[in-house]
């Protein structure tokens, strides 16, 4: 894969769409740009394996944007819940400065391996009772802060025991 540019000829951001096609794509190439916005749309599956320098955020509308070697570092990763959005860290290092926010009614963060620093904070919102937001089955997360928001639902007690369904849930790992 060719390195990607995400700068016009006046060294501005570019803003990036990819995957509206609903196709599965593996870039090995590098993306740089400072403060660009990459957004992730359709059902396929983007795997990033270069060393990905964006400076904006990258959000994930649709699909799955996932992690099996090499870097991000972001301003912030996020999802959208209507979309049904996933990112899947399966190895290498993400870093965002800024707040990242994954939305209830996905598994909006996956980590599976690797590491995540979210220095600027890690929140999830519109949490689901079927879901996981944010699930960590191996390699290591860290946060400057973690907020989990609940869904529009009352609950009059809190469970009397930890769910492995739905919101936070750490089966392997550090955190």
């Amino acid at each position: 894969d060719k390195d990607l540019s995400l700068l016009n000829e006046f060294l501005a951001p570019i803003p990036l769409e990819v995957g509206s096609n609903g196709q599965s794509t593996v870039y090995s190439g590098d993306l740089t740009s400072a403060g660009s916005v990459v957004t992730k749309r359709g059902t396929g599956t983007l795997t990033l394996r270069g060393v990905n320098s964006t400076g904006g955020n990258l959000v994930v509308a649709q699909g799955v944007v996932r992690m099996d070697g090499g870097s991000l570092n972001a301003a912030s990763v996020s999802t959208v819940n209507a979309g049904g959005g996933q990112f899947v860290l399966d190895g290498g290092v993400l870093t965002a400065t800024a707040n990242s926010v994954f939305a209830g009614g996905t598994n909006g963060l996956l980590v599976n391996g690797g590491e995540a620093a979210f220095d600027g904070g890690l929140s999830s919102e519109n949490g689901s009772a079927t879901n996981h937001i944010i699930k960590v089955t191996g390699g290591s997360v860290t946060a400057s802060s973690v907020t989990l928001g609940r869904s529009s639902l009352i609950y009059t007690a809190e469970p009397t025991g930890g769910s492995t369904t739905s919101g936070l849930h750490i089966a392997n790992g550090s955190v």
